[in-house]
């Protein structure tokens, strides 16, 4: 059964935490939402290895991958 309600993601404020460095997450500058991570202070985004240019607000986990042929 397919419905069109889905989980709430608790996104995190990235000036009160930031992940471990190196984790991939995803980042929003409420604006764009990117696949980075955070390294010696700064945010990069993981497609183009360079530092993300705009100021990050939050950040969440990413989901983990479905299962193979699960639901």
């Amino acid at each position: 059964m397919i419905t069109r309600e889905a989980p709430k993601t608790l996104w995190t404020d990235a000036e009160k935490h930031v992940p471990e460095e190196c984790m991939q997450v995803l980042a929003s500058d409420l604006g764009t939402i990117y696949v980075a991570y955070w390294r010696e202070g700064r945010w990069f985004d993981c497609s183009t290895e360079e530092e993300i240019d705009c100021h990050v607000t939050h950040w969440t986990w990413l989901p983990e991958l479905p299962e193979e042929g699960g639901e």
